[in-house]
């Protein structure tokens, strides 16, 4: 049913860094990495019984994920899932990248997923990340703020002080979702690396599908504001930082969220930017990664203050 080709940089799981490291040096040719973060649809009341975990979108957002991924074009052959543990996420993200092939807005998460594993020889399309999830705190802090229009606020102000107090070592905190994503993005910079080797041995094969590797990434309210206030607050200042927050307003909209594109122009040779359209702004940061190293690094040391540390 889906046209999934055969390339591995389409596919989770398989070793793919091994699989490129093996491969002849590459030549000068540009490549690109993709990863395209949103916040999921609007969600499914949650039925009696039933977890958080496995609430489902609403019919209209599966058609607005598709939608959204129709002005992405993704390629399918190039693209993989990575989202949140809560099925909402996956969905969200798999609507998006399967967007140009057969109508799937009428299938669940399940039949998607039992689709794809008779095309794959190996790996998968769809993986679930927890760098991506939320843990709410004791107090239910968080959620109240999410519910009363300001969890970005909160987050930037007092996420990380809640966790201190009440020495939580999973609760979702501003520095905590900054590392993570930094963790994340830093991943398919090493990646990128490689994959320019794989597309400088081979560019034919490579040049219909753009030279691009795709990744879409599915989240939660919290996630995306938290690591691009923090980054912006890295690169730009605390003023700056309140000025891209105010445009953001009490959290992004259902869908939204940022673009960043890895530009890989030879060996060791790569430019990072993490890209955001905030109402008549359009933003294009060009980040260090050593800045998103200090994120990482961030991170780990106030992961230190609690008692049981828990990335």
């Amino acid at each position: 049913m889906f046209g999934l080709g055969n390339s591995h940089s389409g596919i989770e799981g398989h070793n793919t860094e091994r699989e490129f490291s093996h491969q002849e040096s590459e030549s000068r040719v540009h490549s690109r990495v993709v990863l395209e973060f949103m916040r999921h649809g609007k969600k499914e009341k949650t039925a009696d019984g039933q977890t958080d975990e496995d609430v489902r979108l609403i019919p209209s957002a599966r058609t607005a994920a598709r939608e959204k991924g129709l002005g992405l074009a993704p390629q399918l052959e190039v693209s993989a899932v990575v989202a949140s543990p809560r099925k909402r996420a996956q969905e969200s993200a798999t609507h998006v990248m399967l967007s140009g092939q057969p109508d799937t807005t009428g299938m669940s998460m399940e039949e998607i997923e039992a689709e794809i594993a008779k095309q794959l020889k190996y790996g998968k399309k769809i993986i679930p990340d927890s760098r991506l999830d939320f843990f709410t705190d004791k107090g239910g802090l968080l959620d109240k703020a999410y519910a009363e229009g300001w969890v970005t606020k909160f987050m930037v102000e007092n996420s990380d002080q809640v966790a201190i107090a009440d020495d939580d070592p999973q609760m979702t905190s501003i520095t905590r979702v900054a590392g993570n994503v930094a963790d994340l993005i830093l991943r398919y910079v090493e990646m990128g690396g490689n994959f320019n080797r794989l597309v400088g041995r081979n560019p034919k094969k490579y040049e219909p599908l753009k030279s691009q590797m795709e990744r879409y990434l599915g989240t939660h309210a919290t996630i995306n504001e938290s690591f691009l206030l923090r980054l912006v607050e890295k690169l730009q200042g605390v003023d700056r930082r309140n000025e891209v927050m105010a445009k953001i307003g009490p959290m992004f909209k259902e869908l939204q969220g940022f673009r960043v594109e890895i530009e890989n122009t030879g060996p060791a040779q790569q430019e990072i930017h993490i890209k955001v359209k905030l109402g008549d702004e359009d933003i294009d940061l060009v980040v260090p990664k050593v800045v998103l190293e200090e994120l990482v690094a961030d991170r780990d040391e106030f992961n230190k203050k609690f008692q049981t540390s828990d990335k």
